[in-house]
């Protein structure tokens, strides 16, 4: 099979620079073993969705001097051709073919991080209730992904249901993402278990940028890279070469010309 690694930022706000060295190392490591790179745009949530952090990911990706093979080259043909929002009945049809679900009532409030199961056997149907599949068949599920939610209450598919379908389908081979993320690469692979496939992606996970000891996020209003920045050398510099000099012995070897 072809080998290919997968840019996936969501447009829920400004990229920043966890967002950015990410993309960098992708980028590099799929380059050195001549490897595919997809851009794929995550917008199937469109409640978080704004057309300036669309217009962010191509910016960062131009400024970083970042290519890519397949996907959206910008933001009309993003919009035209290759957004989530169109699939979402490709979506619901995947969902629909999961086995051991079931419908729940019950918000993120209620039941903390850890699901308890508490809808599992009430055959609960109609609107306004999330789809949940039961992971009692799956391997080490960790605590936050137990009985998780594929189908949300709002009508929408769930990130991990997203994911899953689109790296069979575009037979993603290597994801490269933070190490926050490790448990839920495991429930990703063990979804398609369920689903009698075999994803293919190999999912590696790197260290994470940090400020203050807490990971950079959008959520926490993390700066903008180009905002913190002053040009992408700046970036590379400061950020890319320290990263790899800390993390793996390494000079900085993935500026571009």
């Amino acid at each position: 099979m072809e080998e290919k690694f997968r840019l996936s930022p969501t447009p829920s706000g400004y990229l920043h620079a966890g967002n950015a060295l990410n993309f960098v190392l992708n980028w590099w490591q799929a380059r050195l073993r001549g490897a595919n790179i997809l851009l794929r745009i995550d917008d199937h949530d469109e409640g978080r969705k704004r057309a300036e952090y669309v217009a962010d990911i191509f910016e960062i990706l131009n400024w970083l001097g970042i290519d890519w093979d397949e996907g959206p080259f910008d933001p009309q043909d993003f919009e035209k051709n290759y957004s989530q929002t169109l699939k979402r009945e490709e979506y619901r049809q995947f969902c629909q073919r999961v086995p051991q679900t079931f419908w729940c009532r019950c918000s993120r409030k209620e039941v903390g991080e850890s699901y308890p199961g508490t809808c599992r056997q009430l055959n609960l149907s109609g609107e306004g209730l999330a789809l949940r599949v039961n992971t009692d068949r799956m391997q080490e599920i960790s605590r936050d992904l137990k009985d998780c939610v594929l189908w949300r209450k709002d009508d929408l598919p769930s990130y991990q249901l997203v994911s899953v379908y689109e790296d069979l389908q575009s037979q993603v081979t290597h994801v490269l993402r933070g190490k926050d993320l490790e448990a839920s690469s495991h429930f990703q692979k063990e979804l398609a278990l369920y689903l009698g496939k075999n994803l293919q992606t190999n999912f590696f996970h790197h260290e994470l940028l940090q400020d203050s000891g807490q990971k950079l996020s959008k959520s926490q209003k993390a700066s903008p890279v180009r905002t913190q920045f002053s040009s992408s050398a700046v970036f590379y510099g400061e950020v890319v070469s320290s990263f790899l000099r800390q993390e793996y012995g390494l000079e900085n070897t993935v500026k571009k010309a």
